[in-house]
Parts: C-alpha cells; sequence; structure tokens
C-alpha cells in the first residue's frame, strides 16, 4: 500500500483518542485480545471516569480548558439529542449490531456530547474508543465470541477522516465479537460522499446504519444559548478563581447564527470571565473572530512567558513555538522520527535542535497518545483559526506569517520517486476544512499550492476532494486542474471526483455559450458519474449532451466530421446510464443509433474509428439480452473486428468486452461449452488489464470472472468454476469498499453466484451464508431505490428461499418465498405483461411452502390464485406458458384431492 493511503487522515478528539488512564499509564487491559496481526487502528478503553482536569497549570493557557477531556464545563444544551442517543442504544428491540453517524460543523459539541453519551453509559456496556494509528498496532485475528450478554459501545471520532479500508476493516473486526448487543457511534463534521456509500457496505457485514444531524443550540428565545453560556460562565470562574462571575453577561447577540455552536458560546463565555480575572471589560468583542484573536494572543502569551521563566522550561521562543504548533496543526500526531522529518520540511527558524524543539512543544501540548507527538492545537476551530491568523493576508497574522506563506508547501514537497509524506492527507484535510472559513487561506495558501501540483488533491483521497468542491466561491481552476490529473477511472477517487466534476461543470455551464463546449462538459459530467457508478445521476448530463450534438450535427453539414463522432460516443454513454436504470428499451435504441453512425464512420476512416465501433458493437450485443441469436450476431461481428485491433492502444479492452458478451449470448443459446473459449479468453485480458491498472480494470475483471465461473459450471468443471467466483467475490469486495454505491450491485451478483456454486457441490451451510449476504445487499439496495433493483432482489430471494429449504429452515424458506411473491405482485400491478409470468412461478413456489408448512388452506388458495394467473397468461399466448398451467393445476388438483374434494 502506498504511504499517502496509509496516512493518518486525522487526529481522534483529545476525548477518543485519549488512549490511556487518567493518571497517563497505558491502559493494562485491551479490550480484546487474541492471536494478532497487523492494523492502522487502535482499540482501547473509553475514559469513563474522566480526565484529571489540571486547571492549575491552565490559569495562563485559558483556551486549553475548552478542550472536552478536561470535563470543566457540564453538559448543557444537548438534553434531546443525548435522549436520542439514549434510545437508540437501548432500543429493547433494535438490532444487534448497529451504527449511528452523529454529525454536524466543528464547534457544534459532537465530541462533547459522544463524551457524555459514553460516560453515561450504564454498566453492564463495555464502553471502547477506536483511533487511527500512524504506525502499525496489532488487533486479534481470531473470530471472538464475546462473554455471555457482553454489551459493547465504540465510539469512533474523526470517522470521516479515516482511510476508507480501515474504518471498514475496523467494523468488520467489531462485527467479529459476536455480541449481544453492539453499537458504533461514528463523530463527523459531515455526512458528504464518503458517508452516503457507507451505509450499503455497513449492511453488508449485519449493521443497520443511520445518521443524524447535530442541530445548531436553539436560539434565546428558548433558553438553550443562554443556558449554555451561563453555565460554562460559571465553571470558567471556578476554574480560574474569579469571583465575581456574574460580571460577565450573555452576550447581547446570543441569537446570531454564528452562536448556534456550542464551541462559540463557550469561547465567548471563557475570554469574558478571562479578561475579568486581568482587570480588563468582562464584556469582549462578541464576533467569533474577535474571540479567536483573543484567546491565541493569550496562547502566545503563554509561550513567551515559559521562554522567559528565571528557571527556563522551554528552550524555544514564541516564534519558533508557533512554528511547531502550526506544522502540528497540519500534521497531527506523529511518531518521533516522522515529527523529525515534519519539522526539518518546513524550515523552522531555530539553532534550538530539532529534538529539543518537539519537547518544548510537548510541554504546552502533551500527546494524548504516549507513542506520538506534535499534539495538534485544540479545539479544531481554533487550531484553524490559528492557522488562518498566522498566515499572511489576515489583519491580525503573527510575525512570523513570511515562514507561513511557504510551509505548507514545503511540508508536502515530494521528491522524485519518492511517496507523498505521510502527513499528505491530514495536512490536505486541514488546510481544506480552514478554507472553508477564511479565504485568504484558501486564494493564498490553498489554492496555489493545488493549482501548481494538482496531483496532491489525488492524494488528499476521495472525500476531501468532494469537501474542497463545496468550498464556498472555490476556484474552478483549481478544480479543473485537479480533474485533468484523475484518470479514466479510479475506483477509490471516483465518487468524490463525481462531487467534484458536478461543481466545475455547474460553473463552466454558467460561463460557457459554445454549443460544443456545453456539450463536452455535459458528456465529460455524465462520464464521472458512470466511473462512479452513478447511473441515476448520469442519465441527464448525458441526454443533454446527445440533444446537443444532435442539432450541432444538423446544423453545420461542414462540421458533420467533428460532430457525429462525438454525438456516437454521447449516445454509447447514454445507453448504459439508461441500461443500468432499467430503461432498456430507449438504451437499446440509443445505442442502435450509435453503432449505425460507427459503422458509417469506420467504412471511411477504418483505423480511426474501429476501435470504438468494437466498442460499441459489445455494448449493442448486450442490450440484446431478450433476443440471444441477435446478441451472438452482434457479439461475434464484435469480437471479429477486435482481433483486428487487438494490438492497437484499447485494442485489447475492446476485445474482451466483445468476448464477454460472445461468451454470454452462446451460453443464452444453451451452447455452454461453445461459450466457455470466449470468455475465457476474455478473463486473461481482464486479468493482464487488472494487474497493469487495477483501479481502472479491476471491475472488468470481477465481472468476466463471475461469468467465467457460470461458464465452467455448466461445463461441468465445478471445482475450477468456485474458485474463479471465490476470486470474483474478492474482486468485488474490494471495489465495494472503495466505491459501495457503484460495486455494492455487482458484490451481490457475485456472492449469488457464489451460493449457486457451492450449493452444487453440497457445501449448503457456505451456500446460505453467501445467498443470505447478497439478499442482505439487494434488500438495502431495494430500498433506497426500489424500481432499480427489486427484480434482481426477487431473483435472489428465491435463491434463498431454496437455500433455506435445502438446510431445513422451512420457516423461513416460507418467508422468503412470501417476500418473492410481494415483489412480483408490486412489479406485476404496473406492468403485468412483463411480470405476470414471473408472479405465477413465485405464487406456485409459495402455495407448495405453505403445504410444506402444514397450511393447507393457505396452500390450496395461493395455488388457485396461481392457476388464475396462468390462464389469464395462457389466453394471451398458450404456446410460452401451457408447461407453467398444467404444472400449477397438477399441483391444485393434488392438493384439492388431498382433503378429498374430488369434484
Amino acid at each position: 500500500m502506498r504511504l499517502a493511503e496509509q496516512a493518518r487522515e486525522a487526529p481522534a478528539s483529545t476525548e477518543v483518542r485519549d488512549l490511556g488512564r487518567p493518571d497517563g499509564s497505558d491502559v493494562a487491559d485491551p479490550p480484546w485480545s487474541g492471536p494478532e496481526r497487523s492494523a492502522r487502528y487502535k482499540v482501547s478503553h473509553f475514559p469513563r471516569d474522566g480526565a484529571d482536569s489540571p486547571v492549575e497549570s491552565l490559569h495562563e493557557q485559558p483556551s486549553q480548558l475548552l478542550m472536552a477531556r478536561h470535563q470543566i464545563v457540564p453538559f448543557t444544551g444537548r438534553l434531546d439529542d443525548l435522549k436520542r442517543l439514549t434510545a437508540w442504544r437501548d432500543d429493547p428491540v433494535g438490532p444487534v449490531a448497529a451504527v449511528r453517524l452523529l454529525h454536524g460543523p466543528g464547534g457544534q459539541g459532537k465530541t462533547r456530547l459522544g463524551a457524555r453519551f459514553a460516560a453515561d453509559t450504564p454498566a453492564g456496556w463495555q464502553v471502547w474508543q477506536a483511533a487511527y494509528t500512524a504506525g502499525s498496532s496489532t488487533v486479534p485475528t481470531a473470530r471472538r465470541t464475546g462473554p455471555p450478554g457482553q454489551r459493547v459501545l465504540v465510539i469512533v471520532d474523526y470517522a470521516e477522516r479515516w482511510p476508507a479500508t480501515t474504518l471498514m476493516e475496523l467494523m468488520h473486526d467489531l462485527a467479529r465479537r459476536r455480541c449481544e448487543r453492539l453499537r458504533v457511534l461514528l463523530i463527523a463534521r459531515s455526512a458528504g460522499s464518503w458517508w452516503q456509500n457507507l451505509p450499503h457496505d455497513l449492511q453488508l457485514l449485519g449493521y443497520a446504519a443511520g445518521a443524524v444531524e447535530l442541530d445548531p443550540l436553539r436560539d434565546g428565545a428558548t433558553g438553550d444559548r443562554a443556558e449554555a453560556f451561563l453555565a460554562a460562565r460559571d465553571r470558567f470562574a471556578d476554574a480560574l478563581g474569579v469571583a465575581d462571575a456574574g460580571a460577565v453577561e450573555v452576550p447581547g447577540n446570543i441569537d446570531d447564527p454564528a452562536f448556534g455552536l456550542m464551541l462559540t458560546v463557550h469561547m465567548a463565555a471563557l475570554v469574558g470571565v478571562d479578561r475579568l480575572r486581568r482587570g480588563l471589560s468582562p464584556t469582549p468583542d462578541p464576533d467569533p473572530e474577535a474571540l479567536s484573536v483573543y484567546l491565541l494572543n493569550r496562547e502566545r502569551a503563554y509561550w513567551h512567558k515559559l521562554h522567559t521563566l528565571a528557571e527556563g522550561r522551554v528552550r524555544i521562543d514564541a516564534d519558533v513555538m508557533a512554528q511547531a504548533v502550526f506544522t502540528a496543526t497540519l500534521v497531527g500526531p506523529l511518531s518521533d522520527d516522522e515529527a523529525e522529518t515534519a519539522l526539518q520540511r518546513v524550515r523552522i527558524k531555530s539553532s534550538v535542535p530539532v529534538d529539543e524543539i518537539i519537547d518544548d512543544h510537548a510541554l504546552c501540548y502533551p500527546a494524548s497518545n504516549p507513542l506520538t507527538v506534535l499534539e495538534p492545537l485544540y479545539p479544531d476551530r481554533l487550531g484553524e483559526d490559528f492557522l488562518a491568523q498566522t498566515t499572511r493576508g489576515h489583519h491580525a497574522s503573527r510575525p512570523l506569517n513570511r515562514w507561513a506563506v511557504r510551509a505548507a508547501e514545503r511540508l508536502l514537497a515530494q521528491p522524485e520517486a519518492t511517496d507523498p509524506p505521510v502527513w499528505t492527507r491530514s495536512a490536505l484535510t486541514v488546510l481544506i476544512e480552514t478554507a472553508h472559513r477564511w479565504k485568504h487561506v484558501a486564494t493564498g495558501q490553498l489554492y496555489p499550492l493545488l493549482r501548481s501540483r494538482p496531483q496532491l488533491g489525488l492524494e488528499a483521497g476521495g472525500a476531501a476532494l468532494a469537501r474542497l468542491a463545496e468550498i464556498p466561491d472555490v476556484d474552478p481552476a483549481v478544480l479543473q486542474a485537479i480533474e485533468a490529473q484523475v484518470p479514466d477511472r479510479r475506483v477509490d477517487l471516483d465518487a468524490g471526483i463525481a462531487t467534484l466534476a458536478q461543481r466545475l461543470a455547474d460553473h463552466l455551464l454558467a460561463t460557457t455559450k459554445d454549443p460544443a463546449d456545453r456539450a463536452r462538459i455535459h458528456h465529460d459530467l455524465s462520464g464521472r458519474y458512470f466511473n462512479a457508478g452513478f447511473h441515476g445521476q448520469g442519465v441527464e448530463p448525458a441526454q443533454e449532451a446527445v440533444d446537443i450534438y444532435r442539432e450541432l450535427v444538423k446544423a453545420d453539414a461542414s462540421a458533420r466530421s467533428v460532430y457525429e463522432p462525438a454525438l456516437g460516443r454521447a449516445l454509447d454513454l447514454l445507453g448504459i446510464h439508461l441500461e443500468l436504470t432499467g430503461r432498456r428499451d430507449d438504451a437499446l435504441k440509443a445505442t442502435e443509433e450509435a453503432a449505425s453512425i460507427f459503422r458509417r464512420l469506420s467504412q471511411a476512416e477504418r483505423e480511426r474509428y474501429e476501435p470504438t465501433l468494437v466498442r460499441i458493437l459489445a455494448n449493442l450485443a448486450g442490450r440484446h439480452q431478450s433476443d440471444p441469436e441477435r446478441r451472438r450476431a452482434v457479439a461475434a461481428e464484435a469480437a471479429e473486428r477486435g482481433r483486428r485491433w487487438a494490438d492497437a492502444l484499447h485494442g485489447g479492452v475492446e476485445l474482451a468486452g466483445a468476448l464477454e458478451n460472445l461468451g454470454s449470448a452462446l451460453a443464452d443459446l444453451g451452447r455452454h461449452h461453445e461459450a466457455l473459449a470466449p470468455t475465457r479468453e476474455a478473463a486473461d485480458i481482464r486479468a493482464r488489464q487488472a494487474r497493469d491498472a487495477p483501479k481502472k480494470y479491476e471491475p472488468d475483471l470481477a465481472r468476466v470472472l463471475w461469468a467465467l465461473g457460470s461458464r465452467l459450471e455448466r461445463d461441468g468443471q465445478r471445482e475450477e468454476a468456485l474458485a474463479v467466483t471465490q476470486e470474483a467475490v474478492d474482486v468485488c469486495r474490494r471495489l465495494a469498499e472503495a466505491n459501495p454505491a457503484g460495486y455494492e450491485s455487482a458484490l451481490a451478483e457475485a456472492l449469488n453466484k457464489l451460493g449457486i456454486h457451492l450449493t452444487a457441490l453440497g457445501r449448503l451451510d457456505e451456500a446460505l451464508a453467501a445467498t443470505q449476504e447478497a439478499v442482505d445487499v439487494h434488500r438495502r439496495l431495494a430500498v433506497a431505490d426500489f424500481t432499480a433493483h427489486q427484480l434482481y432482489l426477487a431473483k435472489l430471494l428465491n435463491h434463498l428461499s431454496i437455500d433455506l429449504a435445502a438446510v431445513g429452515r422451512l420457516d423461513d424458506a416460507f418467508g422468503a418465498t412470501r417476500e418473492v411473491v410481494d415483489v412480483y405482485r408490486s412489479l406485476a400491478a404496473t406492468d403485468p405483461a412483463t411480470h405476470e409470468p414471473g408472479l405465477a412461478v413465485a405464487l406456485d413456489i409459495l402455495g407448495d411452502r405453505l403445504w410444506g408448512a402444514g397450511r393447507l388452506d393457505d396452500s390450496r388458495a395461493v395455488t388457485q390464485e396461481a392457476v388464475d394467473v396462468y390462464r389469464r397468461l395462457a389466453v394471451a399466448d398458450f404456446s410460452a406458458h401451457w408447461l407453467g398451467l398444467a404444472a400449477a393445476l397438477n399441483h391444485l388438483g393434488a392438493r384439492l384431492s388431498r382433503v378429498g374434494r374430488w369434484k
């Protein structure tokens, strides 16, 4: 794995990241144990009793009183939110395993709420915390069943900054504990693209997943903000030894939106109390920026005092400490060696050795993890404010702003032939978050950095790219530069790139009048949606591109040679999106038109257009699923043409697609042995491509592998079929982990085929597990988009009912079959001609299940309904349905005769 992928995504919060006991020693008894393996996360006990509050040492560093770990301020203002979390945890009829995302802007009070929720968790629960680690930690490898009755709550802060692979690894390991009840609270700033795809993956592991946004504090009319202010004021006064706290009044603008953040309320209270203690007016400027300026000035004064004390507690002056704090806030906690490298990179201006700078920094900001140094300045928003106020362009910028101009650039420098620094993602994530609130950081730091080195955007990860695109007034040139660095497909970035592409397209379309440019923008956006698997969103821009190119072809005969190929490509992409959203007739028409265009073009310029024609013909073959002979003919033509170009730049790609569809068409015609050779050849091509560029070609490899498994199964090569299909499942899992929304449906397909192969080999329990997982995935997909997924869900449920019956779970098999009938009833209600045949089959099977369960009257009624449906179908097309009608009548007759109804 590249270092950029292993980079620390984020420090956990000071509460959640405190991995030791309140006295600072390491936790003696880890939450789990057993044979160990390497991982990049750490699980430890949550500090239920709270950390010590060394307030005496913080009088000169008041900002530290804001940190939730010290528990200075009582929990106020979020009681309703706490009740909702408590109900979720304790729901007596809720799922065994559940995940809840708690999200809201920085400073909203998420960490404090999570800590109170954890602290209030009653006896009988284990309360753990999970943190992403800079280096490898060890976790158990063995499947563990928790002690009888074990209930576990896990807190995961900064969840959006974990790598998706590591977060899912944690969730998988937790699920393996098999607790009586498992609750995982994810805390994050946003529920952006990183979360939109995650619930699907979590549901694969058996979790019920949901999200709740933490609303701003209610305004003064309800008392929430005023109550929180007064509670904070009194506790800060106690901590700082201020007697007359009543002189610090509730700000007059407490109803302003800025005070919807709990942190802003606490900052106002702290600044007022500290000013009163220092003999200043207890009524500070209530502007949030002014509050942070005051607290950061106090922070700097503290550094200066430590340096100038007679005993010389720290060797570095305030300027050097500021540079160390600036660096730490960007990179997050690091190992000693990594920290030394980071400080050397930024070229701190000091004669003090780097290791001593690290030690002095630790005196001001002790690490919550004893294995790391360079603890950032917390709370996060105050750390971001420090970066902004230290950077040139802010009116209160510090004297070292000239150094800060190039600090991030130096920190993220990447010598040739080396991997990006381990802190790359963390630094970019912090810069992007800071840029959301501080425009001069965006224009003076972030944008120049990304314009000059747009490849850094790719190292930031998909979630950070999406967050970048959400910056108000983001520089379109930055987005354009990053998008230009993105390859055709990269599954770990595709979802974030799609968000970035949408924002860029919105800007370009608002400023572009030229029809050809507008068509290209729409087409490119639709392509990004295709890569991300967002086919529903891809239809509209693809159709826009088609409409514009069609008008251009008609309007300018002299430019036809330019616009007609573009029209053909746009039609092909539109056909793909339409096919994958269930609009198959429209998809066929679009792809046929695309093929017609490129047939004409290829006749005139074969070398230029033939490869594209091969690809479109391969897609067209896929559109003819209801006509296997036509599909075979088109696929055979595509394969024949494709072989001529197998050595061309994209020849192998086009040939593989043609061979896949040729194999499928031959299989549909019952020519299974003939289908094996082209499918195997396609798999060999895809495997070579995936070895060279896995992030681009693994989706194609997965698809052809499960097809090859089916061909091998029908050819009697069952063991090889199983091995190939298991490989397909493994590839699909990797894809779904990187982009769940785009590839979970493919994972379900592969799991279903794996279950079929396992059944054929008599491995019934394993088959049931695979089919059940496939059903679970598609059930959730159908909840999000019932129209797109219901038909395949019915197919999977039917397989599940067969597997359940095979292992003797007849009641469960009946339930699955009943659900199949419900799905087909819904489909047949809107399109009886297409779906009543499926309903008739499902009803006949349900009648059999009911009969086996001893529910004789219900069985007869359902079988009678199956006969009635078959009769209607036979009237319309007797040759197609007489066999089904005869079977259903036979079943009905047997059931009637069983109770003596001979007539």
